[in-house]
This record gives C-alpha cells, structure tokens and sequence, in this order.
C-alpha cells in the first residue's frame, strides 16, 4: 500500500504543479490539541501551507495545528448573524479561522481568541497580522478557565470542535452577557 500511495502522490503533484506536499492521514484528531497523524508521502517535507477560505488566508502546519477547511461554510453562517458592535469570544479558537471570518464580515466587531496549542496560538497571531486585523482581534494562550473570566462578558460566544467542550459550557454562560448567544459543537 506504501507504493501504491507514493505513486498517486507523484502522479497528483505533476498533475497538479502547485501541489508541494502529499501527505496520508494516518489517525483521526486525537489529544487536548486535537491533531491528527500523517505521513510524507511524496513532495516537500515542510507541511506548512498558506490556505484561502473565504477571501482570506489561514497560515498553519497540519502536524501541528488543528484546521478543518469542512467547516468554512458554518464560519461564514455564525460571521453573517455578527451584529455591529459585538464584543466576541472565541474559546478553542485555533489558527483563528471563526474570528477572522467574523472580522472580515463585520468591520464593527471586538473579538478575543484564547487557544491552549502553542503552536496554533503562534499560527493565530500570524494569521491576525496576514489579514491586517490586529486592531479586531486580540489572540491569548492558555486555558480557558483561567483567561475567559478576566476579559468581562460577550454578547457571543463560539466554541469550535474541542474535546470535551461541554465540559465548559459553565464557563461560557458565566462569562456571556444576558440575551447573549452561545454556539455549542460536540
């Protein structure tokens, strides 16, 4: 099976001439940073990659940071229901997708993104400067309880595909102000 996919991987990448890197999803998202396992199959063994959703870009390394482009079109949903003025926490947030969907569509918007990986965290703040969002955005790393509790209440609250997310679903109501809203995943 190991040659047959160094084969297909050669064959895409002639035939696709801007594809660098071919890699095999060997697990599914596993671990408190949610990363999955690949293999180098053919190509470029730097997996880092510049990819464009929605009219912006989302700098990130597969091995290291959790993205899932699957989820782009629920990104532009929550970012079209933003009103102006919003003030916006993002818990989970990654390389930071949901809030530059959001900051994109609604100029008027105050959004605060805490993430525990390092290494999104890193990803998240390039990703900020790359879309020119940094007067928007306010990316933190750590965890959740100990940083969502000093930022104050948000009108929005959106907590992307983590692991055990509703075990936090406290600590999104407590810090959500009344009439606010919450977008729950499991």
């Amino acid at each position: 099976m190991e040659k047959k996919g160094k084969i297909i991987a050669e064959a895409l990448m002639q035939l696709h001439r801007n594809v660098k890197t071919v890699l095999q999803k060997l697990s599914e998202r596993h671990g408190t940073f949610r990363l999955k396992e690949y293999r180098l199959l053919a190509g470029d063994p730097n997996t880092e990659v510049l990819h464009r959703e929605h009219g912006f870009l989302l700098k990130l390394d597969p091995k290291k940071a959790y993205y899932s482009p699957r989820e782009s079109t629920e990104r532009q949903r929550v970012a079209r229901q933003v009103k102006p003025g919003e003030r916006v926490l993002v818990m989970f947030s990654g390389i930071c997708p949901y809030p530059i969907a959001i900051a994109k569509r609604q100029p008027e918007v105050k959004i605060y993104a805490v993430e525990l990986n390092p290494d999104a965290h890193r990803y998240a703040e390039e990703n900020i400067r790359i879309n020119g969002l940094q007067e928007k955005i306010t990316a933190l790393q750590g965890d959740v309880r100990e940083i969502c509790p000093r930022l104050g209440r948000f009108d929005r609250i959106i907590m992307p595909l983590a692991k055990d997310a509703w075990k936090y679903l406290d600590l999104a109501f407590s810090c959500c102000k009344s009439g606010g809203i919450v977008h729950f995943y499991s």
